[in-house]
């Protein structure tokens, strides 16, 4: 089943890359592709080992993601927009980071990578008395297995004015993955929901200064759109995979205010944070999802309905 949503509002490091080899008959979705075409609007954070050799590479690069708002019939509205947001990228691979050094503010750069998961102890100060408030939690970000510099010499208005032209291409995610928590609503009013859930995506490739044994990504979708959330939420069972086209966007969050570590200190510490999500602009459930006909079925027994025995053929 496929699903197009009318869409409104989208918005750790690596080491060298090994193949995974899963043994025959294991299975879990793997697809976790990410394409970025954008520019350079700050520099990249670049750090050598003491022989001068390169280490990681971190930066933010800015995109411009399309707003698809879909027609019923699958055609795009007239009324599509565009929204500029920047996105985080880290690579440990020596050579992509070496490109990373040479790009220069105004750049126009050209990423092939995958969403990356991965848990952290996060450290903020206390406002009041300075003492470290310390909590577990989870960065995401692309991690580029292809890195090149499109476009150099640009300004960064020149380089805004040419990515109004990408909005298509700027900002794309295709994801195959399985749902491991049930969605939830986050937002819900007359005209619009938004539905949210974590997926399962199994690493294609090793990352060599994380966990040996994490071979799994868990990245967060919101799906927008009061019927695909509607839908998602009567169809959805455990084990439900799901393959998702759409876009990434990073964005700031409140997340809540905790008392302040210090037993001396009586101040509590505010915690804001940013998460990098999948947004979908279409959706096709792949396996474990409630058919019509297991939806009849259930509708029946709610109602307290025993439907008629189909009619034996003559």
């Amino acid at each position: 089943m496929f699903i197009y949503i009318q869409y409104n509002k989208c918005g750790g490091f690596c080491q060298h890359s090994h193949h995974v080899v899963r043994k025959r008959g294991t299975f879990m979705a793997i697809h976790n592709q990410v394409f970025l075409y954008g520019q350079i609007t700050q520099l990249p954070r670049i750090i050598k080992d003491e022989q001068g050799n390169y280490v990681q590479g971190s930066g933010k690069l800015t995109i411009v993601s399309g707003k698809r708002n879909v027609n019923i019939d699958g055609t795009h509205s007239k009324h599509a927009k565009i929204e500029y947001g920047e996105l985080p990228v880290a690579t440990g691979n020596p050579e992509l980071v070496e490109t990373m050094d040479n790009i220069k503010i105004g750049d126009i750069v050209f990423i092939k990578g995958n969403i990356i998961t991965r848990n952290v102890k996060k450290i903020k100060k206390c406002p009041s008395c300075g003492a470290p408030y310390e909590k577990l939690g989870v960065i995401t970000f692309i991690n580029p297995i292809h890195l090149s510099i499109e476009k150099t010499g640009l300004t960064l208005d020149e380089g805004e004015t040419l990515l109004k032209n990408y909005g298509e291409v700027s900002n794309v995610a295709t994801i195959l993955g399985t749902i491991c928590k049930a969605p939830e609503v986050t937002v819900q009013t007359r005209k619009n929901m938004i539905v949210k859930f974590p997926l399962a995506i199994d690493r294609k490739y090793f990352i060599a200064d994380d966990n040996p044994e994490t071979r799994t990504d868990y990245p967060v979708v919101h799906v927008h759109g009061k019927e695909a959330g509607e839908d998602i939420l009567k169809r959805y069972q455990p084990g439900a995979e799901v393959f998702l086209d759409g876009c990434v966007q990073y964005r700031k969050y409140k997340h809540q205010q905790y008392p302040c570590q210090n037993p001396d200190c009586q101040e509590f510490v505010p915690w804001d944070d940013w998460t990098l999500d999948i947004v979908p602009y279409a959706i096709e459930y792949i396996r474990g999802w409630k058919s019509d006909k297991q939806l009849e079925e259930e509708a029946y027994e709610k109602a307290g309905i025993h439907p008629l025995p189909a009619a034996a053929s003559e």
